[in-house]
């Protein structure tokens, strides 16, 4: 069994200056509240959430100054209000989001210096349910997508 597969309230990983990873927790599959990572200045990639299925509220990444990849959200399919990728300045890229198909609520990709702006709208557009409202500015307008 696999006692810690689902989360009931939420986590929040936040000013952790030699976190690089989040290896410590990859049996998460199910979120129930509020999740935040926020000014890691270490975390370079989401790697150890590869079997987080879905986040039932908000799932929030932002001020993560090294953070290069969302790899590690690879089956990431559902966030329930809001998905939030804000202020990570050497994020490069969101392939790590490819299966991700349901927004509930709003999703805000903004202000990520080097994510090509194609990136966060080729996002936006791969979902099949959602988002109620978008807001994808401050992106990298001259990065180009594959």
């Amino acid at each position: 069994t696999n006692a810690s597969a689902y989360f009931g309230t939420g986590f929040v990983v936040q000013g952790n200056d030699e976190l690089v990873d989040l290896t410590g927790v990859g049996a998460l599959r199910f979120v129930g509240g509020n999740s935040t990572i926020n000014n890691n200045d270490a975390l370079t990639t989401l790697l150890g959430l590869e079997n987080l299925e879905a986040a039932s509220k908000q799932l929030v990444i932002t001020n993560n100054g090294n953070l290069v990849d969302v790899d590690g959200l690879d089956n990431l399919v559902s966030v329930g209000t809001r998905l939030e990728i804000v202020n990570n300045i050497s994020l490069a890229e969101l392939d790590g989001l490819a299966a991700l198909d349901v927004v509930g609520g709003v999703l805000e990709v903004r202000n990520n210096d080097v994510l090509p702006q194609c990136a966060a709208e080729g996002l936006r557009d791969q979902l099949s349910s959602g988002p109620t409202s978008a807001t994808l500015t401050g992106n990298d307008e001259l990065g180009t997508c594959e």
